[in-house]
C-alpha cells in the first residue's frame, strides 16, 4: 500500500469496502447513478486523467477483479494497453459498455476524472490480502 493518495473521500470509500465491493473510476462522460456516491475529481479536460488516477488507486487497493468495457480494445487501444500493463490479464473481465454502466449502480462510489478519451472507465472489485 502506498501513502500517495491524499483525497479523503477516496480513502474513506476504500477503507469501508469489503470483499467483493466495487469502486468505479470513470471518464468525464460516464453517467453516474444518482444513488451512488460521486467523488468528482474533474477540473478540466483530462485533468486529472484516467491512467494517473487508476495508478494511485491500484497502489491503495486489494484488487480481485477489474471490469472494463470491451469496446476499449478497438476505440481506445492506448488506454486498453496501459490497463493491461497495470493489471494482470486473468484479473480483467471484459463486458459491454452498457453492462459496465449498469454495474456502476452497485458500486460503493464512482470517481469521476477529467478524462476525455472513449471508454476510459473501470470497475475495481475488492479482494482480500490474506
Amino acid at each position: 500500500m502506498s501513502n500517495d493518495l491524499l483525497n479523503s473521500e477516496i480513502l474513506y470509500a476504500i477503507a469501508k469496502m469489503g470483499h467483493f465491493d466495487t469502486l468505479c473510476i470513470a471518464d468525464a462522460g460516464l453517467p453516474i447513478p444518482k444513488a451512488v456516491k460521486r467523488i468528482d475529481l474533474a477540473v478540466t479536460k483530462n485533468l486529472p486523467n484516467f491512467v494517473d488516477t487508476l495508478k494511485v488507486i491500484l497502489d491503495n487497493f486489494v484488487l480481485q477483479k477489474a471490469y472494463v468495457a470491451s469496446e476499449i480494445e478497438i476505440k481506445n487501444k492506448k488506454t486498453s494497453q496501459t490497463i493491461g500493463s497495470l493489471i494482470v490479464s486473468d484479473k480483467i473481465k471484459y463486458l459491454s459498455h452498457q453492462e459496465l454502466k449498469e454495474k456502476t449502480s452497485a458500486c460503493v462510489a464512482v470517481i469521476r476524472t477529467g478524462e476525455c478519451s472513449p471508454y476510459s472507465n473501470i470497475i475495481l472489485e475488492m479482494g482480500v490480502d490474506f
